[in-house]
């Protein structure tokens, strides 16, 4: 399976890529009043208005929206008809992991699906769209 692989903070995160509908830079992200800190507000993406959620401080992992200007990216992902952005920090690369490991350790929202190692030896966790989309609560 391919996956996107993307950072927030020190380490490496992967997304099914069928799930993933486009990674864009941030556009203009308009704040909601009397949202969570991590909902950034909602953005415009060709005439489509879609929550944008800084995934790393819904985990939280810091900002996705810390890191330098020209390395932090949107990827959206779409599920049913869901649309939704996760700012992160930063975007790699599209790779096929041969084997995804299950994860040692259980999280309790779901959302790690495994551990995958990318070919310098790093590991990449795996996270699951559908447990992200819900845990957005949109």
């Amino acid at each position: 399976m391919r996956y996107v692989v993307f950072s927030m903070g020190k380490e490496k995160y992967g997304l099914r890529v069928d799930v993933t509908k486009e990674i864009t830079l941030p556009k203009k992200i308009t704040p909601l009043p009397e949202s969570e800190p991590f909902m950034k507000g909602i953005m415009n993406l060709r005439g489509a208005i879609i929550p944008v959620f800084d995934l790393a401080e819904k985990l939280g992992l810091g900002s996705g929206l810390e890191s330098p200007r020209q390395k932090k990216k949107i990827i959206v992902i779409e599920i049913g008809d869901k649309i939704v952005g996760f700012a992160v920090d930063e975007v790699f690369e599209v790779v096929i992991f041969e084997k995804v490991e299950p994860s040692p350790i259980s999280d309790n929202r779901g959302i790690i699906t495994g551990i995958a190692r990318d070919d310098r030896g790093g590991m990449v966790i795996i996270l699951d769209p559908e447990k992200l989309i819900g845990y957005a609560k949109i």
